[in-house]
């Protein structure tokens, strides 16, 4: 959690997706922040490299321009097993992802992975 420059509110977490949220300082979603999207107020984003994936935002700084830059990890399975991810993202000022970022506004490293054992015949 982090305050801006204006005083709002900027919280980040994450379960099936990442999430930054931002709340004016009467504790309302701030309807200005992603306003074209799904939810003003709350930026989604999914953080993998594939798979169906669970992932947290765990920490955050805002930059010089205002800008939200959260570290995250991401864990997932698929085919080949169970996988553990860690991301960088950046949020524009407005609440959208920056495109300028490592294209796409975040950058997800696979860290680990572990095959599934299977039961054999």
């Amino acid at each position: 959690m982090l305050r801006d420059g204006q005083d709002r509110i900027v919280v980040a977490g994450g379960c099936r997706r990442s999430f930054v949220g931002r709340y004016l300082s009467n504790g309302s979603l701030d309807p200005s922040f992603n306003a074209a999207g799904d939810r003003p107020g709350l930026a989604l984003t999914e953080l993998s490299v594939s798979g169906e994936t669970n992932s947290e935002i765990l920490g955050m700084v805002l930059d010089d321009e205002g800008r939200i830059v959260g570290g995250a990890y991401s864990t997932y399975v698929d085919d080949t097993g169970f996988h553990v991810d860690s991301a960088v993202v950046r949020f524009l000022p407005e609440g959208i992802l920056d495109a300028s970022f490592n294209p796409g506004g975040a950058r997800v490293q696979e860290w680990s992975s572990r095959a599934i054992p299977t039961a054999s015949t």
